[in-house]
């Protein structure tokens, strides 16, 4: 059994922090309700002032889903192999709306999109009226260590569920 872990220190993220980490991803999960069920689906995107700008296909299911709904929307970075107990996250709650080709004020292929996807398709903007962040970093002085994985030994030498 070694030393129990230290905790690591989440700091909760303001307006324009959040903002600041939206801007420096490109891809991000869209939550949106499919036939009364929850689905999260992988988007690439652009942050266009305080609002997401996603290019979907015209008639595809995405693009349904999207318009005129509350999704949420999420992008986060979690710390590679030299600081795995680092990262951060942003959820934003906000309305979704498909936006007419003559309301655009960005060049639509300036918004990244999928090679494999057709060239054509419509922005849909989400707003960030509602958005939370969190960034998780160790302890000031405290080696970088990643916590305990689901079904391995508890820092306390207990298992845990889905564990031996």
């Amino acid at each position: 059994m070694g030393e129990p872990m230290e905790s690591n220190e989440m700091l909760v993220l303001d307006r324009a922090a959040c903002l600041d980490k939206l801007a420096s991803a490109r891809l991000g999960r869209v939550g949106i309700t499919s036939g009364a069920l929850p689905m999260v689906l992988p988007v690439l995107y652009r942050l266009d002032g305080d609002r997401i700008l996603i290019r979907c296909p015209e008639d595809s299911a995405l693009m349904s889903a999207l318009d005129r709904c509350v999704v949420a929307f999420e992008v986060d970075a979690i710390g590679g192999e030299d600081e795995p107990a680092r990262g951060w996250s942003v959820v934003v709650t906000g309305m979704a709306r498909a936006l007419a080709p003559d309301a655009v004020e960005v060049d639509p292929w300036s918004i990244p999109s999928h090679p494999l996807l057709p060239r054509a398709g419509r922005v849909v903007e989400i707003r960030t009226d509602r958005m939370t962040g969190r960034e998780v970093s160790p302890p000031d002085g405290a080696p970088a260590q990643s916590p305990p994985m689901w079904g391995t030994d508890s820092p306390a030498g207990r298992s845990v569920p889905g564990g031996t």
